[in-house]
């Protein structure tokens, strides 16, 4: 059994105690989800079904935050990122994939409206309320040990593909982010709706003045929720503004079925990752633990990379 009386603080016994827990209880990524709270003012707004993956590698290691798209008239399923997850943690990350409040199992009441509406403004209250939900994970991230929540890379589809570049930009831990990748992303169908205004356009050209963390944008060709065009017009708007991105429009991808793909975007991704960890860190972010700390807790290196709290806890001593 872990000794908990070795953390430093109550939330890192209180993380200590949930791995324990989920280590003893097995492994299945459909069983053993860990539930996030999201709070306001000490009211908890919702708890999200969260899948925690870490790489076998000792040591604290960068986070990867995996944020979902819309629910496509299925709320309460839980996408499945396992395949990501994977090829994310076999690269060193810890990976965190969060269903947002009111989708899968998680708690609360949606509010990212699917329905069409050419109110820019009426777009706020779920972008706001995912926001909120990302500050939670991030502060989750933050209580493990054998995570550094300094070196975050938010990665998305779609809906979430758009949430990752708009809270680079925009979300309160925003100094966190080291990079982002986005895949098919968009907050509305510009497409479909034909609003006078494009609000992805409008937020992009935004979010571009306001960032330079490194963006990697993937879509495919023949998107029928974007259009070939309008991608186009988003990366060039993001970097006109002057955000960093890198943008690949592919070919026989099946449009908005990206994902499905990994042999075609994972190369990009590779050469993504590389780059990005070669850049130095940005200055004014002081390290939140001691060098030391991962080692003065009673954690061994999780041994299975890529499964959710693979592996046996073993108590170590110093």
């Amino acid at each position: 059994m872990c000794n908990l009386m070795r953390a430093s603080s109550v939330k890192s016994a209180l993380a200590l105690l949930a791995i324990c827990f989920l280590t003893l209880a097995g492994c299945d990524r459909r069983e053993n989800p860990v539930f996030i709270a999201v709070s306001d003012h000490g009211r908890v707004e919702a708890r999200l079904e969260t899948y925690v993956y870490a790489p076998a590698a000792a040591g604290q290691r960068p986070v990867v935050i995996l944020s979902h798209g819309s629910s496509g008239g299925s709320p309460r399923q839980t996408d499945d990122w396992a395949s990501e997850a994977a090829y994310f943690s076999s690269k060193g990350f810890v990976v965190l994939a969060p269903m947002r409040r009111g989708r899968g199992r998680s708690s609360g009441v949606s509010l990212e409206s699917e329905e069409k509406n050419c109110d820019l403004s009426s777009w706020d209250a779920g972008l706001q309320a995912a926001f909120r939900d990302l500050d939670a994970v991030i502060d989750y991230a933050q209580s493990l040990p054998f995570a550094d929540a300094n070196r975050i890379t938010l990665v998305g589809g779609s809906r979430g593909g758009f949430l990752s570049v708009a809270y680079a930009a925009e979300g309160r831990e925003r100094a966190r982010v080291r990079s982002v990748i986005n895949l098919v992303g968009g907050w509305v169908a510009q497409a479909e709706d034909q609003c006078p205004a494009d609000f992805n356009l409008v937020s992009f050209a935004k979010y571009g003045r306001e960032t330079r963390t490194p963006n990697l944008w993937i879509y495919g060709a023949g998107d029928r929720f974007n259009g070939d065009d309008a991608t186009k017009s988003y990366a060039a708007a993001f970097q006109d503004a002057g955000g960093d991105v890198q943008f690949h429009l592919l070919s026989g991808v099946d449009g908005h079925g990206l994902r499905a793909h990994p042999d075609s975007w994972r190369p990009i991704v590779d050469a993504f990752l590389a780059e990005s960890s070669a850049r130095p860190p940005r200055q004014g972010l002081a390290q939140r633990l001691p060098a030391d700390h991962f080692r003065r807790f009673c954690y061994a290196p999780l041994r299975n990379s890529g499964r959710p709290f693979a592996g046996l806890i073993q108590p170590t001593r110093t």
